[in-house]
């Protein structure tokens, strides 16, 4: 830049000549901004300037996020908890299914009931089910069960 300032009557060709020179891969960032904006350099190099400067930028882009993705073995790893957890989540939802419903022979008031039941604490498993059913209703069974509606209000009295 300082050669062409100095010299501003020289030919395109010469200056390309001259620019031919310059390695625009081995420019500092600031270098390439400055050339970038250069209204005396000629336009292949600007656009060779540009060029090296994307091709920087996304391979520090790419390194960045191979930093951040993990690896082969901690992605099956993964897969493999994602996996288990699924078919305990499957297990547990069947055990769920077959359980009995509790006895209806014991008055809700009975002192014994409230002695061999302790109170009912959500469990974690419970939570994520239900979670998990709000979240993809499709999976729910109680979904295809049509919601019971209210008889439609005889209005034969109202006086509107």
């Amino acid at each position: 830049d300082i050669y062409l300032k100095a010299h501003p009557r020289l030919s395109d060709a010469e200056r390309k000549k001259v620019c031919g020179v310059m390695d625009c891969q081995k420019l500092s960032r600031e270098a390439c901004a400055h050339a970038a904006q250069n209204s005396r350099l000629p336009v292949q190099v600007v656009v060779q300037v540009l060029y090296y400067e994307q091709h920087r930028l996304r391979d520090h882009h790419h390194h960045r996020l191979d930093q951040l993705s993990p690896s082969p073995d901690e992605l099956s790893r993964l897969r493999r908890e994602n996996e288990g957890l699924k078919l305990e989540l499957v297990r547990a939802r069947a055990g769920m299914d077959r359980a009995p419903a509790p006895a209806r022979a014991v008055p809700p008031s009975s002192p014994a009931l409230h002695r061999l039941t302790p109170p009912k604490k959500p469990s974690i498993m419970n939570t994520v089910t239900q979670k998990l059913g709000r979240l993809n209703p499709f999976l729910r069974s109680d979904a295809a069960k049509p919601k019971p509606t209210k008889p439609p209000k005889n209005r034969r009295y109202s006086i509107s």
